[in-house]
C-alpha cells in the first residue's frame, strides 16, 4: 500500500511544479520550452500520483475506511479539463490562445491541484497509520 510520507514528498514534488508554472504563466512572454517541460513534469507526476490514488481508496474501502472519495474523484474531472485546454491551446501554435489557456486554464488547474491535494492531505493525515500497513 502507498506510503503516506510517499504521498507527501509527491505533493511536495507537483507543489514546485505549480511553482515553476506560476512564474512562466506570470511573464510577458511564453517560455514555450520550459512550460513544456514543466507541464509534462506535472502530467506524469500527476498521472502516476492518480493511479496510486485509486489504488488507496480501493484498498482503504476494503479495509472498511469510510473517506469521502467523490470530491476527490469530482476534483480529478476538472483537473482533466484544464489539461486538455491546455494542450490544446500548445498544440494550436497560437501564442495568444496559449496566453488566454495559460491565464484562465493554467491558474485554474493550479488552483485546483492545491485544492485536491490539501483535501487529501485532510483526509488522509486523520486515519490512523494502520490502516496504511498491508
Amino acid at each position: 500500500m502507498l506510503n503516506i510520507n510517499e504521498l507527501k514528498k509527491i505533493h511536495d514534488q507537483i507543489e514546485q511544479d505549480l511553482l515553476e508554472l506560476e512564474v512562466i504563466i506570470s511573464e510577458e512572454d511564453i517560455n514555450y520550452p520550459n512550460f513544456t517541460h514543466t507541464f509534462k513534469k506535472v502530467n506524469e507526476l500527476w498521472d502516476w500520483h492518480e493511479g496510486e490514488e485509486k489504488f488507496l481508496f480501493k484498498k482503504l474501502k476494503e479495509k472498511g475506511y469510510g473517506i469521502p472519495y467523490h470530491p476527490i474523484l469530482f476534483s480529478c474531472g476538472k483537473l482533466k479539463r484544464y489539461k486538455k485546454d491546455l494542450l490544446e491551446a500548445l498544440g494550436s501554435g497560437s501564442e495568444i490562445k496559449m496566453k488566454e489557456a495559460l491565464t484562465s486554464s493554467g491558474l485554474k488547474m493550479i488552483k485546483n491541484l492545491r485544492e485536491h491535494m490539501k483535501l487529501e492531505n485532510e483526509i488522509l493525515y486523520r486515519l490512523p497509520k494502520e490502516c496504511f500497513a498491508d
